[in-house]
C-alpha cells in the first residue's frame, strides 16, 4: 500500500509539472518581444491621432523633398485595391507600390515614369520567401533605403515593419531587418514614414484599437539607434515605452516636443502658402492645372477658391488644436478639466473640415474630367 501511494504521488507530481510547463511555455512571438525589449528605440512621440483606415494618409504630412503617398486606386484610377498603397519619390520618376496576386497575397512592385507614362513595372522578389504579404512601401530620399510592412513567421504579431537597402552591385535588395520596438507591436504595424529634411516621422498602427481605426503616431526620428540603457527604468516602465502606452512617457525634453510641433505646423503653413501663390491641381494622369483659368467649368473656379480658403481655415483650426493640446499636457489638473471638452469639440470640427475638403476636391476633379471626356 505504501508503494502504491508513493507511485500515485509521483504520477500526480509528474502530471502537475507537465501542466505547469504547458501553461508557462512562451510563444515564439513572446520570446522575440523579450529579446527586443532591451533594445527598444528611444524616440520622442510628440503627437498622435486616431482616424479611420480610409483617412490615415491625410495625417501624414511631409515635405515635397520626401515624395508623397497615395492609395493604389487613387494613383492608378482603379477600384477594388482598398488596402494597397503607392509611394512616389521627390522627382516623380520612381514609384513603389503593393498589389495582390491571384492567391490574394500582397507583393511589392516598382515602376519608372518615362515618356509620360509609368513603365518598367517589376516585382520585388528578393525576399518573397521570407514573407507571405508585403505592403506599405516608403523609400527614403537616398534612393536605397526602403521601409515596408510584412507578414511572416518571425513577426511579433500581425504586420511588422521592416527596413532594407538596395545594393546597386547585385541589383537587389539586402535582407530586411525588423525595426523592433516601439515601431512594432503584437498588433498590425503598417507604415513607417520619415521626413528627414524636417526631422519628422510617422508610425501607423492599429495597436489597442478595433474595427477600421488606425493610430498615426508622430515622432522625432534619430540619426542613430538610441536605447534606454543609460536610464534607471523598471521592467514595467520599459514595457510601457516599448508599447507606446502613453506618448507623454517619451517626453523627456518638452522643448524637443514643442520644436517638433512647430516644424510640423511650418510644413502645413508652407503648403498653404504655396497653394495660394501658385498651385498644382492634378486633374488626371496627363493634366495638371496651375492657374484658375485652366478650369474648364466656370463654377469650379469659385469652388477651387473656396477650397483654398477652407484649407486656410483648417490650418488655423489645426494650429488652435495643437496649442490647446500643448496647454493640456503641460497644464494643471484644473486646466485639463477646462480644456478636455474644448479639445474634443475642436477635434470633431477639424475632422469634419477634412472630410468636406476631400469631398469638395473630388467633386472638382470629377466634374472637370467628365467635361474633358465629352469634348
Amino acid at each position: 500500500m505504501q508503494k502504491l501511494r508513493c507511485f500515485l504521488l509521483f504520477v500526480f507530481a509528474l502530471f502537475l509539472g507537465v501542466n505547469l510547463n504547458a501553461q508557462t511555455k512562451k510563444s515564439p512571438a513572446d520570446i522575440l518581444y523579450e529579446d527586443m525589449l532591451s533594445s527598444t528605440a528611444k524616440i520622442v512621440v510628440f503627437d498622435s491621432v486616431v482616424t479611420k483606415k480610409s483617412d490615415f494618409l491625410k495625417h501624414i504630412i511631409i515635405g515635397s523633398e520626401s515624395g508623397y503617398l497615395s492609395t493604389y486606386d487613387d494613383f492608378w484610377g482603379t477600384k477594388g485595391h482598398e488596402d494597397s498603397y503607392v509611394f512616389v519619390n521627390e522627382f516623380g520618376n520612381k514609384a513603389f507600390f503593393s498589389d495582390k496576386d491571384k492567391e490574394g497575397q500582397y507583393h511589392l512592385y516598382q515602376a519608372d515614369y518615362l515618356d509620360g507614362k509609368w513603365t518598367n513595372i517589376t516585382a520585388i522578389t528578393d525576399f518573397d520567401e521570407d514573407f507571405t504579404d508585403m505592403n506599405c512601401p516608403f523609400l527614403m530620399p537616398d534612393g536605397i533605403t526602403l521601409y515596408f510592412s510584412a507578414l511572416g513567421e518571425d513577426n511579433l504579431g500581425g504586420y511588422d515593419l521592416y527596413v532594407t537597402t538596395y545594393d546597386s552591385e547585385s541589383s537587389s535588395f539586402n535582407s530586411p531587418e525588423n525595426l523592433g520596438l516601439p515601431y512594432n507591436s503584437k498588433s498590425n504595424d503598417y507604415f513607417c514614414v520619415i521626413d528627414e529634411f524636417n526631422s519628422l516621422g510617422y508610425l501607423v498602427t492599429d495597436r489597442r484599437l478595433s474595427g477600421d481605426s488606425l493610430c498615426v503616431y508622430m515622432f522625432v526620428p534619430t540619426l542613430s539607434h538610441q536605447t534606454y540603457a543609460d536610464q534607471d527604468l523598471s521592467q514595467a516602465q520599459l514595457k510601457d515605452l516599448a508599447n507606446l502606452s502613453s506618448i507623454k512617457d517619451t517626453w523627456f525634453d518638452l522643448r524637443e516636443v514643442s520644436e517638433a510641433k512647430n516644424r510640423l505646423n511650418k510644413i502645413i503653413a508652407d503648403k498653404a502658402k504655396q497653394e495660394n501663390e501658385g498651385f498644382f491641381f492634378v486633374v488626371n494622369d496627363d493634366i495638371i492645372y496651375t492657374k484658375l483659368e485652366d478650369f474648364k467649368i466656370e463654377a469650379n473656379m469659385s469652388r477651387f477658391s473656396q477650397l483654398l480658403s477652407l484649407r486656410e481655415d483648417l490650418k488655423d483650426s489645426s494650429q488652435r488644436l495643437e496649442d490647446m493640446r500643448y496647454k493640456y499636457y503641460t497644464g494643471t489638473s484644473d486646466v485639463k478639466k477646462q480644456l478636455k471638452s474644448q479639445i474634443t469639440t475642436l477635434e470633431n470640427e477639424v475632422e469634419k473640415q477634412f472630410q468636406y475638403l476631400n469631398t469638395l476636391e473630388k467633386e472638382i476633379r470629377n466634374t472637370e474630367n467628365l467635361f474633358l471626356q465629352n469634348q
